[in-house]
């Protein structure tokens, strides 16, 4: 009798339970109620998670299109990735319509999945219209919150060409005076038939802000290819004449910029500080890249209002990782027009964030130019007078060489081979001869920063290094049989742990 009295109490329970899930989201969905009852319905949901999920998950099934928007909500706000495996069934039921899928979808962008590898063409009946309604939603929360840009942006700079000319087409379509600044960008794109639609669609949009960058483009832009010839003829057919200025923002000038050491990939951080002249007080524009010494720029962020001291901060916690110099301008700049000229060289297309932070700052361009360093007659003299070849092993103890490792597969099938430590002279030549000049390159790179840093000593030795290192040498090189000790320790500890490149080649396509 009294088990049975205790499974009714349950079951009660639980119908009450359901009931109070019901009655929130009600509350949430209806306009009359107060922010504060929202947020009390809101947290309810979240403490009755339990009930709150298939509650909604019947409810959408049932009767989808009542409560889509307020559901996406509430999966949001229990900070919970399992839901997915719930709302998965709804995505796939093609009874379920379009609005109440594409609702759901920033549920799915919450919890970090890739929505351009979603499956659109399964999931919805009209994908193409649901991608462009969801484009306008992001761009109307882009126009307010920086890190739904950036996500923009990263997407963009993840699509191959293909990809990148549809959403370009759709960002025109839309008319949206948001997409002009994502437009903007694409127009400096290096594949002409994306910067050309990106060209069309600022001139689709009555806006002054679409103006103002079909001005820039005429006046930044080489004269005479086709996409500064694209934006004089829409400017012309605004009736506008030949600009005289190239943007409306104020003057800036770099006040600070940081750059970091190059990292055994060959990477290295460039931040850029840019302040108003005559407003001293007023927060710094940053521009944070990450560049390869052969690839060019990787990935890019930018930010319209960094305080000073956050800047100072940011590059004193990239200092406990490695050297940093700061306070060269002309230095950094230099790196970025290198940067530039890779990218064009190796045919790394620039990023999308790149162009787009450069023209949100109001930053001039930068002209692509190789950076090369240059040693005198003398430095050489110095450095090999006074830092005979077995020195060149301490290079690798300094904090800022911690990471200098080979970490391609062939560094995995010697380490196969050699059961004992150390480096034998034919594996040193095997894994080191045919990327000599990739690693004379940042060795190269390395002593120039050092002379740039005040170093001297390092500086020495870095460009000793550099000396040495040349084929026929390396074999017997300390500093080069150490890298390559290194480098099979480390890919023995990472077999050790279960990862083994080979499993995943594409991944390491570029190294």
């Amino acid at each position: 009798m009294t088990g049975k009295g205790s499974n009714q109490s349950k079951i009660d329970y639980q119908l009450l339970a359901r009931r109070k899930v019901t009655d929130s989201l009600l509350l949430l969905a209806d306009p009359q109620t107060s922010r504060r009852e929202k947020e009390a319905a809101l947290r309810r949901l979240v403490r009755l998670g339990r009930y709150t999920v298939p509650v909604c998950i019947d409810h959408l099934a049932r009767r989808p299109g009542s409560l889509d928007v307020v559901i996406a909500q509430v999966f949001r706000a229990l900070d919970d990735p399992s839901c997915l495996e719930e709302l998965a069934p709804i995505m796939l039921d093609s009874r379920i319509p379009d609005e109440t899928k594409a609702a759901l979808l920033p549920v799915f962008q919450h919890y970090g999945v890739d929505m351009e590898a979603m499956p659109w063409q399964d999931l919805f009946q009209d994908a193409g219209r649901v991608a462009r309604r969801e484009l306008l939603r992001l761009l109307d929360l882009a126009a307010a919150d920086q890190n739904i840009t950036q996500q923009i942006l990263d997407e963009l700079d993840r699509m191959p060409p293909d990809g990148k000319l549809v959403y370009t087409r759709y960002l025109a379509e839309s008319r949206s005076v948001h997409a002009v600044p994502f437009l903007a960008a694409l127009a400096w794109n290096e594949d002409a038939e994306i910067a050309l639609s990106a060209v069309d669609g600022l001139a689709s949009i009555p806006a002054l802000s679409a103006q103002r960058e079909l001005q820039a483009l005429a006046v930044e832009l080489p004269p005479g290819g086709r996409v500064h010839e694209a934006a004089v003829r829409a400017l012309a057919a605004r009736g506008e004449g030949w600009p005289v200025t190239s943007s409306s923002q104020p003057e800036v000038r770099l006040d600070q910029a940081a750059v970091s050491a190059v990292d055994g990939a060959g990477n290295r951080a460039i931040w850029l500080a840019y302040g108003e002249p005559g407003h001293s007080r007023r927060p710094w524009r940053g521009l944070y890249l990450l560049v390869h010494d052969e690839n060019g720029i990787s990935l890019c962020f930018g930010t319209a209002a960094t305080r000073r001291n956050t800047f100072r901060q940011m590059v004193r916690q990239l200092r406990q990782d490695t050297a940093v110099l700061v306070d060269d301008g002309e230095y950094a700049a230099a790196l970025v027009q290198d940067a530039l000229w890779r990218n064009r060289r190796s045919g790394n297309p620039v990023p999308v964030s790149f162009h787009y932070w450069r023209r949100m700052l109001g930053l001039v361009p930068f002209k692509p130019y190789p950076y090369t360093p240059r040693f005198s007659r003398r430095e050489r003299a110095e450095a090999q007078e006074e830092i005979g070849a077995a020195q060149t092993r301490r290079l690798l103890e300094y904090h800022e060489f911690a990471d200098w490792f080979l970490v391609e597969p062939a560094v995995y099938d010697w380490a196969d081979r050699i059961a004992s430590r150390g480096a034998p002279a034919d594996t040193v030549r095997a894994l080191l001869t045919p990327s000599v000049v990739r690693w004379r390159r940042r060795l190269a790179l390395m002593a120039d920063f050092y002379r740039r840093a005040g170093k001297r000593e390092r500086f020495k030795l870095a460009l000793a290094t550099w000396l040495h290192f040349r084929p026929g040498q390396l074999e017997s090189l300390p500093f080069a049989v150490r890298l390559i000790g290194r480098s099979l320790e480390v890919a023995r500890g990472n077999m050790r742990e279960g990862f083994d490149p080979r499993l995943l080649p594409e991944a390491f396509g570029g190294l």
